[in-house]
């Protein structure tokens, strides 16, 4: 024990000046020193438990960029157990849930992420596709009108707003919330290529092959936008 005790004091000694926690009478006030301690391990422990829930949060990225969604969702829950008022895993948590076709659970694990920051676009753009997923577009229309309140250039969000309209037979609204979505990222891929569905279903079939090439230019590789070309131009006779 006196080996110890010894480190305990050489340890304390590097870290604090005792000299700083005297009585009037010189003699060492131990009740101050002890607090003191007390205060700076809660601090170390604490980058500790921050250390930890990033490099799961991390973790759980990376497994979700792989497909692997059950593994990632375990990560995500390690953070959470570690920092429950975290938003972020919540809202990873949520995404990997959706990739699964569980929108259900999604929404649960979004709604978190959203109780604690509320003023976080992305989980409101997320909530959106979960509802989507779910054929709830008037609420995923909700949702994503939420995302673009808090972060009117969110491109994405609009996007995903205009495609929910466009489900919805609303092709002029729809169009409409396309291009302000290119607007904001002329790159946004996806906005165009639901920009050439919407303009199809209205019978504009040169502006639809306009919008299938800007699709093709952003992304060479792109499959489905080839092939919906092809089809437009067919139509055309």
């Amino acid at each position: 024990m006196t080996g110890a005790s010894e480190y305990a004091k050489k340890l304390i000694g590097c870290v604090f000046d005792p000299t700083g926690f005297k009585k009037p009478d010189g003699s060492l006030d131990k009740d101050a020193l002890v607090d003191e301690i007390m205060q700076w391990a809660q601090i170390q422990f604490k980058k500790i438990d921050d250390a930890k829930k990033t490099e799961w949060s991390i973790k759980g990225i990376a497994l979700g960029n792989q497909g692997k969604y059950d593994e990632a969702i375990e990560a995500f829950d390690k953070a959470i157990e570690l920092d429950p008022k975290w938003a972020m895993p919540w809202r990873n948590k949520g995404n990997a849930l959706r990739e699964l076709g569980k929108p259900d659970e999604a929404i649960q694990a979004l709604d978190k992420a959203i109780e604690l920051n509320p003023e976080w676009a992305t989980p409101w753009n997320d909530k959106g596709d979960a509802l989507k997923a779910l054929g709830k577009c008037d609420e995923s229309v909700q949702a994503y009108n939420k995302a673009i309140e808090i972060y009117p250039k969110y491109a994405s969000a609009r996007s995903n707003k205009g495609e929910a309209l466009r489900r919805q037979n609303d092709y002029a609204g729809a169009i409409q919330h396309f291009d302000k979505a290119i607007e904001i990222n002329p790159q946004c891929v996806e906005a165009w290529f639901n920009k050439g569905l919407a303009l199809k279903a209205q019978g504009n079939y040169d502006e639809v092959v306009q919008a299938y090439d800007e699709a093709i230019e952003i992304n060479p590789r792109d499959a489905s936008a080839w092939n919906s070309k092809g089809n437009a131009l067919s139509s055309q006779g």
